[in-house]
């Protein structure tokens, strides 16, 4: 609360948001980091209120909220997760294990799909190429298909070499003839 000006017999609440500074004797926006919700009245000193960890607060400081998904609290704002990184919007990102990748929301860990791959330190998941495959969801590596197959269309399963062809390390070839 402040006094109104010299000889001022009452005291007048601050807004929420901020807190009285007795020395300037006015109500000043709490700094960043900070809150009031009801102008310093419930505070013990009068003050503003630190906001808890894992929160930011609002730009009009009437109270701190918790990051999106996604995101997390450095220095007061709220910053995306690097790539690769996962957060229900608290202090901290954590990475994603071989084999998984961020959400779209960036919330959770999700398996990668079957036809691609992701080992450790990538980002993402990646489309398993060539003659490799990957016939699980949440592969770490791409594998080669057995003697006698090759890998399908999208590269998610071995199929049988044509008639006429033998297939060696997942490359199937004509056999010439005779």
């Amino acid at each position: 609360m402040i006094t109104l000006g010299p000889g001022a017999k009452t005291c007048t609440p601050c807004p929420p948001g901020t807190a009285a500074n007795s020395t300037l004797n006015v109500c000043a926006l709490c700094p960043i980091g900070y809150f009031s919700a009801d102008g310093g009245k419930t505070s013990v000193d009068g003050r503003c209120t630190a906001c808890p960890v894992d929160t930011v607060s609002i730009p009009d400081r009437t109270e701190c909220r918790k990051c999106g998904p996604g995101s997390m609290a450095i220095d007061e704002q709220c910053m995306r997760c690097p790539a690769g990184y996962v957060s229900t919007g608290g202090a901290d990102c954590t990475e994603c294990p071989a084999g998984e990748q961020p959400d779209p929301k960036g919330e959770k860990c999700m398996p990668c799909q079957m036809g691609f791959f992701k080992g450790d330190g990538d980002k993402e998941c990646r489309p398993c190429q060539g003659l490799t495959i990957s016939l699980q969801y949440g592969a770490k590596t791409c594998d080669t298909c057995p003697d006698g197959k090759q890998p399908s269309v999208g590269n998610k399963a071995c199929v049988d070499c044509n008639p006429g062809a033998a297939g060696l390390k997942g490359a199937c070839a004509t056999c010439p003839d005779g």
